[in-house]
């Protein structure tokens, strides 16, 4: 019997060393006292945004979908997990598809990112497939159904990114969209 306690004392052990901490999306980077974090949407605030999200004007649409990643980690040795949100797109002008990115991916083949600030505020990353420039920016959620979209061009220096190809970034960068 003593045997029996002493190996379920030391495989306890073992798991409490490896526990992984688990935070808000809140935690400030000075408060993270672990390698071995989880930051999860303990407050279900991924709910607001996630889903299919849609402006319209004329025969011009512009259609993003947005889906969570449970305990995302990138690269996948990490010990960093988290709760990501990735995403795809279409846009059509004038009647005409100009650019679509027709799966979700995660990181780091993904074309659309969006990171949490608060709970109606994201900041955003999307690559457009035409210009195959980027553009960083905040998606802002107005009202329960209703959202901003702002890009702009990122500041700083670009590593490993294709030349200038010429060709201007062409999805909107000022619009409203309504949740479908």
């Amino acid at each position: 019997m003593k045997k029996i306690i002493i190996l379920l004392a030391v495989t306890v052990s073992f798991y409490i060393c490896k526990a992984q901490t688990v935070y808000s999306f809140d935690v400030e980077p000075e408060n993270m006292t672990s390698d071995n974090y989880y930051i999860k949407d303990l407050n279900n605030e991924h709910d607001a945004i996630i889903g299919t999200w849609k402006w319209e004007e004329g025969n011009s649409t512009f259609e993003i979908t947005l889906q969570e990643f449970q305990m995302y980690n990138y690269p996948e040795n990490s010990t960093r997990y988290y709760d990501a949100i990735f995403g795809k797109y279409k846009y059509i002008e004038n009647g005409n598809l100009i650019a679509e990115v027709n799966s979700i991916q995660p990181f780091p083949n993904s074309k659309l990112v969006f990171n949490f600030k608060s709970s109606t505020e994201y900041s955003i990353v999307i690559k457009d497939m035409v210009s195959l420039k980027s553009m960083v920016g905040e998606f802002q959620i107005i009202s329960g159904n209703t959202a901003t979209l702002n890009l702009w061009r990122s500041e700083g220096v670009r590593v490993n990114s294709p030349g200038d190809n010429g060709i201007e970034f062409s999805l909107p960068t000022s619009i409203s969209l309504t949740k479908q």
